[in-house]
């Protein structure tokens, strides 16, 4: 178990995390099994029970989720709590070892809960298909076809929820069971809450893979749907790496990009030239690819496109005015600094470095970040080679009225989660 000891938070996070393979076929089930897991157990087996433990224990909170880590899957438990300290209650400290060895322990795999999730995941699924930025991103990413971690949509597939089974939910709880697993304490506490959780999870350091995704012949896809408003999805392969040289370079070049208060992108395509409704970029770090997304209109979005290939071709050059790159590096300082005000955040940073066989402190990491230069951000720029660009186009509306399908209304369960968005 790694300790990141700190008083300065009121509260205090547990997580613990496994690998397991990245496949189609489980995907869906996967996302079951969590759901389940967070939301039931043996004790407490619906999730008005739960939630009302958890409520008790000075609202606790738990649950399950899962993210791709290069070619791997990474399976998570957490938990965060108000410091043992700082209540003055009898039992309190009870109450939380109770809460995490039911919901790590003793999993409720009753028919009632099963068909409860598959309900949940449908409408996520349902409501995630007919949100555009999401689905642009979701279709540019079904042309990796050799890459599992890119290509499997990690929510899972509406066509699969039906045919999962309360077998194979326990199989792949058996094998969460069986594999091997990192955990991580932000906080403080008791010596009894750390001994229950030091022996649930004594942890080991996790061995990622991973490999950039290769130079592709490059691919236009394209998609009519009954949704509010149209959107486009541009990935680009980098060939680089957490490990490559350039891996901060390119780390910047996002920021300068698409994502920043003063972005090119968002300078240029929306701020000049009023093209779309929101523009970013983000880095899938182990996969080494550059990702732009759009909102448009469908009539602005060849424009919009011509002008980000300009955007990108001055970058290249290193046609940065100096200023607005000075502020997005500061800007990046800053977020890292502010990584610690945040559990996950350092959580995720120590993750990072654990599985990246690396001892970078922020401190190291703002030094680097400093140390990138407009040519060296021109260099990684030049990397950038186009793979897909995935439009999912606004239907227009059928003339005659009665002839028009509308989608039914959808419940979206909250699974949002707090992340260590700028762990580098």
């Amino acid at each position: 178990m790694k300790k990141i000891q700190t008083d300065k938070f009121t509260q205090t996070t547990l997580s613990i995390r496994w690998f397991v393979p990245i496949e189609k076929k489980t995907i869906t089930a996967w996302n079951l099994l969590l759901m389940m897991l967070g939301r039931t157990t043996e004790k407490f087996s619906t999730r008005q029970e739960l939630s009302g433990r958890l409520a008790r224990a000075y609202g606790a909170s738990a649950g399950y989720g899962l993210s791709g880590i290069g070619q791997t899957l990474r399976v998570e438990f957490r938990m965060t709590f108000l410091r043992e300290d700082l209540i003055n209650e009898e039992g309190y400290t009870e109450q939380l070892i109770e809460l995490f060895d039911q919901l790590l322990h003793h999993p409720y795999f009753g028919e009632d809960s099963l068909a409860e999730m598959k309900y949940l995941l449908k409408n996520t699924l349902i409501a995630a298909s007919q949100d555009p930025d999401a689905r642009a991103a979701e279709l540019a990413f079904s042309a990796f076809k050799d890459s599992p971690s890119l290509s499997v949509n990690l929510r899972g597939s509406l066509d699969d929820v039906d045919d999962v089974t309360i077998d194979d939910v326990k199989a792949l709880y058996e094998q969460l069971t069986q594999a091997k697993c990192q955990s991580y304490m932000c906080g403080e506490i008791s010596k009894d809450f750390e001994d229950v959780f030091t022996q649930a999870a004594p942890g080991e350091i996790l061995k990622a893979s991973w490999k950039p995704a290769a130079p592709m012949e490059y691919t236009e896809l394209t998609e009519e749907k009954d949704i509010s408003q149209s959107a486009f999805c541009e990935v680009y392969t980098t060939g680089i790496d957490p490990k490559d040289p350039d891996y901060f370079p390119f780390l910047v070049l996002n920021s300068l990009l698409g994502a920043s208060s003063v972005s090119l992108l968002f300078e240029t395509v929306r701020e000049q030239n009023s093209l779309c409704y929101s523009i970013s970029s983000n880095p899938i770090r182990f996969d080494g690819l550059l990702l732009i997304a759009v909102g448009a209109d469908s009539s602005n979005i060849a424009k919009a496109r011509e002008l980000i290939k300009g955007v990108l071709d001055d970058v290249r050059a290193g046609k940065v005015d100096p200023a607005t790159y000075t502020m997005v590096v500061e800007e990046m300082v800053d977020s890292t600094r502010g990584l610690g005000d945040s559990r996950m955040s350092m959580i995720d940073q120590d993750f990072l470095n654990d599985i990246l066989q690396r001892p970078l402190s922020a401190e190291d990491n703002i030094r680097k970040v400093q140390a990138v230069t407009i040519e060296d951000v021109a260099r990684a720029a030049r990397r950038l080679q186009p793979a897909v660009c995935a439009c999912v186009l606004q239907k227009k509306a059928a003339e005659n009225p009665e002839e028009y399908d509308g989608e039914m209304d959808v419940r979206m369960d909250d699974m949002n989660e707090e992340e260590g968005e700028y762990a580098a």
